[in-house]
């Protein structure tokens, strides 16, 4: 074929354009990101034989961005992860902590940035190491008397009254069942001022007997777990604590669907000693510190029922009852008082625990009752709604006050002057009644008073809508003011001193304790959720 000269001359004059611009031999492009992982991974792949196993990745070329980097597991239980960066702000390392407790043979650990896989390391199970699956707390070895908590992280806790004995049952799982757990912390073990800890049997179910001190102890001691192989080992944190009873507060939270018991360490601090779930609609608790150690009896408006636990928090009677609104317990008559409504929307106030009787009907729920501990049988009832406040002795009502109380909300007896506190959400204020049926003293300058709590010539009070608490005389001054506060619900007295009281904030969700001037203590985060009532242990006065 033959082309003309123009042809030719002109794909000349385009290769001498282009021949202008140096052509590359090869495109550039920047070095390729690579990672390399350090022992305990040999070529890629890991052999776990239970116990905590961290995996550092080592970064050649990557980039400092850290949120484009992400790990993901098939079975492990992450505990923790980090990275370091560069002083040009380049990837150096990055780090996951792991442990699996599965009875899977195999699994993959895969490092990603983005979409792209930067290294991943084949796990083969060798023996996994035994977790726990449950715990069991209580004052006897015996199952069924234990209470079962969730095993949530690490940490495993173990409160008890002072010098008495307290259990601790790990009941443990073994992926593989080829050898069982067993703790291999030496015990009995004698700890400094805190008693001894033994165990009833080291193999499978764990039992850890604690011979608790005669004083207030916190403390954290390590229990280290293996297995016959001892390829891993596991370390868990055994938080020990002692409390009083006497003085210990019982709290309604989650909208009255949970219970939960707090005392204070040697230390001051909080301590969550048990929590209850699974109620309807907790209207009213007391306690009958008589019996037991001390029961809890709560009113469970939504779930039509009184409930009465142990101190250890097992269930002691369950008794039926139509709509109950209000309970408070008599010491010396070893019984309690529980305000409810029957069938055709009356309001009756009957006796638990014992006798069962059925006193005079009432218009309006009875929303608070408070018990003269000083007379056998007598009890002080109000009614927020109907606007009384009632006086029944034995069986019989033998003091009505109407119109003097448009809307009582918190009824508190102390015992020590024989005064009645009536908070009145109306008028709002707090007024004293002597036995007669008088009023004898009234506090005033509150915006909404929800509840009141006295006790030997104190009178503290919750102001829901100032966001206040305060602590008064008998004779009307005001000692101390606390502010600041969203929404105070409820405030109790600690029985050991009318200068200390526990309140709820239920805005903030928090459990705070006062004494004199001071805040000593508050409590939130630990699953507290709008705390509404209170029950303070009074002992055996």
């Amino acid at each position: 074929m033959i082309l003309d000269r123009k042809y030719w001359l002109g794909m000349l004059a385009v290769a001498g354009m282009v021949s202008c611009t140096p052509w590359p031999l090869e495109s550039a492009s920047a070095p390729s990101p690579s990672v390399s992982f350090d022992a305990p991974v040999s070529s890629g792949a890991l052999d776990y034989g239970g116990g905590e196993v961290t995996l550092l990745a080592r970064f050649e070329n990557v980039s400092g961005d850290t949120s484009q980097l992400t790990w993901s597991t098939g079975h492990a239980v992450v505990l923790g992860k980090g990275f370091t960066v560069g002083a040009q702000g380049e990837l150096e390392t990055a780090w996951i902590r792991l442990r699996w407790d599965t009875a899977s043979s195999k699994d993959t650990v895969i490092l990603r940035r983005n979409a792209d896989v930067l290294g991943t390391v084949a796990v083969q199970m060798l023996d996994i190491l035994p977790g726990l699956s449950r715990i069991y707390v209580g004052s006897t070895s015996d199952s069924a008397s234990m209470r079962a908590v969730q095993v949530s992280n690490d940490t495993l806790s173990l409160s008890s009254h002072m010098g008495a004995v307290a259990y601790l049952r790990l009941s443990f799982r073994d992926p593989d069942t080829n050898y069982v757990a067993r703790l291999t912390t030496a015990l009995p073990l004698s700890l400094p001022g805190g008693g001894t800890l033994r165990w009833r049997n080291g193999i499978g179910d764990s039992v850890l007997a604690w011979q608790a001190p005669n004083v207030l102890y916190d403390s954290t001691i390590d229990l280290v777990e293996s297995d016959g192989l001892g390829r891993g080992t596991h370390t868990w944190k055994l938080h020990l604590s002692t409390y009083a009873e006497e003085g210990s507060v019982w709290v309604v939270q989650h909208q009255g669907t949970s219970l939960v018991k707090f005392a204070t360490t040697g230390g001051g601090r909080l301590l969550e000693i048990l929590r209850l779930d699974g109620l309807g609609e907790v209207t009213g608790i007391s306690i009958d510190p008589m019996r037991e150690g001390g029961l809890l009896v709560a009113t469970d408006r939504s779930g039509q029922k009184v409930v009465k636990y142990t101190t250890g928090g097992l269930v002691r009677t369950s008794v039926s009852k139509l709509l109950p609104r209000s309970v408070a317990c008599d010491y010396d008559g070893a019984y309690c008082w529980a305000g409810v409504r029957d069938t055709a929307g009356h309001s009756r106030l009957v006796r638990v625990d014992g006798d069962t009787a059925s006193l005079p009907v009432f218009p309006g729920d009875i929303t608070s009752l408070a018990v003269d501990q000083n007379a056998y049988g007598r009890v002080w009832a109000a009614s927020r709604d109907s606007g009384f406040v009632a006086r029944i002795s034995y069986k019989h009502l033998d003091t009505l006050i109407r119109g003097t109380f448009p809307r009582p909300s918190s009824l508190a007896f102390d015992d020590s002057l024989s005064l009645l506190w009536v908070a009145d959400l109306e008028h709002r204020t707090v007024s004293a009644v002597d036995s007669q049926g008088n009023v004898v003293k009234v506090l005033s300058g509150f915006v909404q008073p929800v509840s009141v709590s006295a006790f030997r010539g104190r009178v503290w009070v919750a102001d829901n809508l100032s966001g206040e608490f305060t602590r008064w005389s008998a004779s009307g001054v005001c000692q101390a003011r606390f502010s600041g506060y969203l929404t105070p619900q409820a405030v109790a007295i600690d029985p050991r001193n009318p200068d200390v009281a526990w309140g709820v904030d239920m805005g903030s969700g928090q459990l705070l304790r006062f004494q004199g001037d001071s805040l000593v203590a508050k409590g939130h985060g630990a699953g507290l959720d709008r705390p509404s009532l209170l029950a303070v242990h009074p002992g055996n006065q």
